[in-house]
């Protein structure tokens, strides 16, 4: 759209399948079972306009796919329950992103500036201090009554929805050859 103005954009689609499974001691465990297939689109778009040669504003959008998120190292002998804290769903997100640049001085200063956001579906949330879990102390499908319980430290995972904004703002001058002086700014929230 003129030489000032300059718009761009993606899009891909994904075809993902997964066949996978553990056996722990010869057997296999179905928490952690995975016979699956996906197919997600992806997109990305952005739009920056030259105001003049010293002065840039850009916006940018876009989405993202991550496959399922498998734990190994739950509870060998775990409930349906806990199985289900052993995968997560497919992760997407979409993000938002909104800036621009800028020269002053001619060329020896610049300010820049941007801020951002992304929403995350399904992200594969895991604590940082591993969880204690009860389970069997043996585990044999064909066995109708498992004995004894054992404690064990394992790792579980979550797929929860995250919020992340943000800004990141950067300043640089150049008084001369040989000196310069920058600062950098930048703050971001995830919840």
């Amino acid at each position: 759209i003129g030489e000032a103005t300059e718009i761009s954009g993606g899009l891909r689609q994904i075809w993902y399948k997964l066949d996978s499974g553990l056996d722990i001691f010869g057997f296999p465990d179905p928490n952690v079972a995975l016979d699956t297939k996906d197919k997600a689109t992806i997109w990305s778009a952005s739009i920056k306009h030259n105001f003049s040669r010293d002065f840039m504003l850009y916006a940018s959008a876009g989405s993202s796919w991550r496959a399922s998120t498998v734990v190994i190292g739950g509870p060998v002998n775990g409930s349906t329950f806990q199985g289900q804290f052993l995968r997560s769903d497919p992760e997407t997100s979409q993000s938002y992103e909104l800036g621009f640049k800028s020269s002053w001085l001619n060329n020896k200063a610049r300010f820049n500036a941007t801020a951002f956001y992304q929403k995350f579906k399904s992200y594969p949330y895991r604590s940082a201090v591993s969880p204690w879990s009860i389970a069997p102390a043996s585990y044999d499908p064909n066995e109708t009554v498992q004995t004894g319980l054992q404690a064990e430290q394992v790792q579980y995972v979550a797929a929860v929805p995250v919020d992340v904004k943000g800004f990141e703002a950067e300043l640089f001058y150049n008084p001369n050859r040989n000196l310069s002086f920058s600062a950098n700014l930048s703050y971001a929230l995830g919840k």
